[in-house]
């Protein structure tokens, strides 16, 4: 398991960052993880009642979850699916649905993220005091990526640069040539592999917004006067601009609205 928030500094690079990858290559899977991510972030700092909730949930069915972990062979089934078979897990699977439904991010994959939390909890009393997530797509990304960029060694020249060298390209015009060889050859094996280069850029702000919307239930119009109270810098802001990033940034992490 990887506590997101056991190193701030890394949690504010993963707050910050715009860019829904580690790199330069990603894949539509780690795209939407990235994302989704940000929105969990954005939930524990603008909406921490949403965690507090399922924090209550938790302390109200240990005795549960003791008996669900009993019957099963894996002591952290952390997928619906895994505890579905168990009258134990069915109840629990429900009194999550019912916790999403409450907070308005009835979502598959919001459920698993609060099965996640509950076993955390459960497993590392530790935790238990803190409102964090303890799911991340970090280390799914790290191999995936890794794995690409080995293939793409084995394949790839390895004496081309990105930037022009005479020493290596010769004339600037031979470098052009090859550097265009070059890319028509990465877009094939980044084809190959499910893989794409990394363009969507998110601001976190748009998660933010997303929360006040869909977990606060405010109205654009609400969030636009927020933003302006809180910082001048908003005083052109559009309630209409608001709905539009909100409707972008649900569609991308899957949440409907």
């Amino acid at each position: 398991m990887v506590d997101l928030f056991e190193h701030d500094d890394y949690f504010r690079d993963l707050e910050e960052k715009r860019q829904l990858s580690l790199g330069r290559i990603t894949t539509a899977e780690i795209e939407t993880n990235f994302a989704r991510q940000k929105f969990m972030i954005a939930i524990c700092y603008e909406a921490p009642e949403c965690l507090e909730s399922l924090k209550q949930l938790f302390k109200g069915n240990q005795s549960l979850l003791t008996s669900l972990l009993s019957r099963t062979e894996n002591a952290f089934p952390a997928a619906i699916k895994k505890i579905s078979p168990y009258n134990e897990g069915k109840e629990l699977h429900q009194l999550l649905i019912n916790w999403s439904i409450d907070w308005n991010i009835h979502e598959d994959w919001m459920i698993e993220n609060g099965l996640i939390a509950l076993l955390s909890w459960y497993h590392k009393p530790e935790l238990r005091e803190e409102l964090y997530w303890y799911n991340t797509p970090e280390r799914h990304a790290h191999a995936i990526i890794r794995a690409i960029h080995l293939k793409k060694r084995m394949e790839m020249d390895p004496e081309f640069t990105k930037s022009y060298d005479p020493f290596i390209h010769g004339s600037k015009k031979e470098y052009e040539q090859l550097n265009k060889a070059h890319k028509g050859i990465e877009n094939k094996l980044l084809a190959k592999y499910g893989l794409k280069l990394t363009k969507v850029k998110k601001d976190q702000r748009h998660f933010e917004w997303l929360v006040y919307y869909q977990l606060l239930k405010m109205s654009k119009e609400q969030i636009a006067q927020m933003l302006v109270d809180k910082n001048a810098e908003y005083k052109n802001i559009e309630p209409d601009s608001i709905k539009k990033a909100i409707k972008a940034t649900s569609k991308l992490i899957g949440i409907k609205i």
